[in-house]
This record gives structure tokens, sequence and C-alpha cells, in this order.
């Protein structure tokens, strides 16, 4: 197992003790426990969480999804209004 030393701000270091308490893990197995459940969710595509993170903290905002992003007559299929009714024919 490799060893590594950090630094981190007093307030986040409190945030993690309380956690470690909390799920009854030691300060170090808490830490493993949080990369290894980041880096998981990054493998598996569960993106959007990391997103909301990266929100959060002032990152990049979301983008919309190619439907979305359409003029809403393309998104639909047609144009607004239309149906899938064929049109009557003149009598």
């Amino acid at each position: 197992m490799k060893r590594y030393t950090m630094s981190m701000e007093q307030g986040l270091y409190d945030l993690l003790v309380e956690r470690a308490e909390l799920n009854r893990r030691s300060i170090n197995n808490e830490l493993l426990f949080l990369v290894e459940s980041a880096l998981a969710a990054e493998i598996d595509g569960n993106q959007q969480i990391l997103r909301m993170l990266m929100m959060a903290q002032g990152g990049p905002q979301p983008t919309r999804a190619p439907a979305e992003r359409m003029p809403e007559h393309t998104a639909m299929g047609g144009q607004t209004g239309e149906t899938s009714e064929p049109a009557a024919s003149p009598a």
C-alpha cells in the first residue's frame, strides 16, 4: 500500500472527522471511501453527481441535451400545432 501525506484546511478536516465518526470509520478509511466513491461514479458514467458538485463550486454550467437545444418544431418531429393525421382531401 502506498502512503500519501496531504494538507487541508481546518474546516475541511473538521468535516472529515465528523463524517468519519458518523460512519464509524477512521479518518483514513473515510478518505479512501470518498475517493473510491467519486472514482466509481465517474467510471460508471454517473457524471450528473460530479457536474452538480462542480456547479456548486462555481464550475462549468450544465449543457442542455441535444433535443432541448433544437427549435420546438424540430425536437417534436414537426411544426408546432401539426398533427399526425393526414390532411383532408378537398371534396
